[in-house]
């Protein structure tokens, strides 16, 4: 049960990231 907490949490924390990138490239461009 540990192993996929462990799991779950990782997928929104790369999620996130990947959310914030896309936010400051199309800052970027405008």
């Amino acid at each position: 049960m540990e192993s996929i907490n462990v799991v779950f949490d990782d997928i929104p924390d790369k999620k996130s990231l990947d959310e914030e990138e896309d936010d400051d490239t199309t800052s970027q461009p405008d």
